[in-house]
């Protein structure tokens, strides 16, 4: 009896190994085996955004879809969840006039925008890149106000961080 339970056992590590070796093929993501290398992308430069109503007031970048999506995984692989729109992709920095666009749009379009009660955004874009062995910082400043009348917003311009140099 004791050498067909080991046999028995053998069998169901067996099948348990094949089962967990073989199923990222049909089913996709199992920890810890998975299909998509994680952090194998190494972005040269990248940004982070703060937006703020009324001076102060710090808006939900969510609302504006300026918020973060990355997992680790390379765009398009990973979780199998579509995540929600945004400009913000990891290793790009996008411009004034599609920052300023983007948001524009999200305003004008948004019935959630209701609760920030403001036409006009202050969006700060962090911009990080090298520099010198070091981590470059640059700061952008735009004023996004929905009743100007060239339809782009003001520009607050760039303001240079003065430990980036340093």
């Amino acid at each position: 009896m004791p050498q067909r339970r080991r046999k028995w056992e053998l069998v169901v590590a067996a099948a348990f190994v094949v089962v967990h070796l073989t199923s990222p093929l049909w089913v996709g993501e199992l920890y810890p085996f998975t299909i998509s290398p994680m952090f194998c992308d190494s972005p040269r430069e990248c940004c982070q955004y703060e937006v703020f109503a009324g001076g102060d007031r710090e808006v939900d970048l969510k609302l504006l879809n300026l918020h973060m999506v990355y997992d680790g995984n390379p765009p398009g692989l990973g979780m199998g969840i579509a995540p929600t729109a945004t400009l913000h992709e990891f290793g790009e920095v996008p411009s004034r006039q599609q920052v300023v666009g983007h948001v524009k749009k999200v305003m004008e379009q948004s019935r959630t925008l209701d609760s920030i009660d403001t036409r006009r955004l202050t969006v700060v874009q962090h911009h990080f890149f090298p520099e010198n062995y070091r981590i470059g910082h640059r700061e952008n400043r735009w004023v996004v106000d929905l009743d100007s009348s060239d339809g782009r917003g003001a520009d607050d311009g760039e303001i240079a961080d003065p430990e980036a140099g340093q």
